[in-house]
């Protein structure tokens, strides 16, 4: 019944402390694919993003 009433923001809290327990737990190989990955997304979030025009 919790998770039909969860905020937006309380989700956000819990993505966010999963996410942490894994980079916790993870070795260092992992954490360096994990950060080749975020980078990847980034790059890709970047070039996605409309450009804006100078006058």
């Amino acid at each position: 019944m919790q998770d039909f009433f969860i905020t937006e923001e309380a989700w956000a809290r819990l993505q966010r402390g999963y996410a942490l327990e894994c980079i916790a737990k993870a070795t260092d190989i992992e954490i360096v694919q994990m950060a080749a990955a975020l980078e990847e997304i980034l790059k890709r979030r970047r070039s996605k993003k409309p450009k804006t025009q100078k006058n």
